[in-house]
């Protein structure tokens, strides 16, 4: 079987919302503690996302959430915005095009993310999917972060 008719379903499930901006995800705070928590699993803790005092007294007002935290929750927004095809057997971050941090989220503030099926093509493994990601933050009038996020669906 050629790998076109194998991600047949695969594409017809996708190829429908390829274009069309999905319904953006709920808002989430993020929280000081979950900062820190992703600060030492990750070993990024740098003071201006850990100490609210000394960001307070360096003049940012308070501490800012990690890029790196933002971007590891886009598997998940991708969920569940609908930018997901239930039908393949197993989704694989295939990594990124394009990221583009704009300005920095406070902690405390709520996240969202908007998403936008950018193209699905036929992938030797089944159905390789970029989408634009962008995380916005209600403390902001702009987006935070931009990616082109890329997943490969195996059939």
């Amino acid at each position: 079987m050629t790998d076109t008719l194998r991600n047949a379903p695969l594409l017809a499930e996708i190829n429908s919302k390829v274009g069309v901006a999905l319904t953006p995800t709920a808002w989430v705070n993020v929280s000081q503690q979950e900062v820190n928590d992703f600060g030492r699993l990750t070993g990024e803790t740098l003071w201006i996302h850990t100490d609210p005092d000394r960001a307070a007294a360096e003049g940012f007002g308070t501490t800012s959430i990690q890029a790196s935290l933002m971007l590891a929750r886009l598997g998940g927004w991708a969920q569940e915005a609908g930018a997901w095809i239930n039908a393949a057997r197993v989704p694989l971050v295939y990594g990124y095009d394009r990221v583009r941090i704009l300005q920095s989220a406070p902690v405390g503030s709520e996240l969202r993310c908007a998403i936008t099926i950018r193209k699905a093509e036929p992938h030797r493994l089944g159905v390789k999917m970029t989408c634009e990601m962008s995380v916005e933050c209600s403390a902001m009038t702009s987006p935070v972060i931009v990616a082109d996020w890329i997943t490969v669906f195996v059939a």
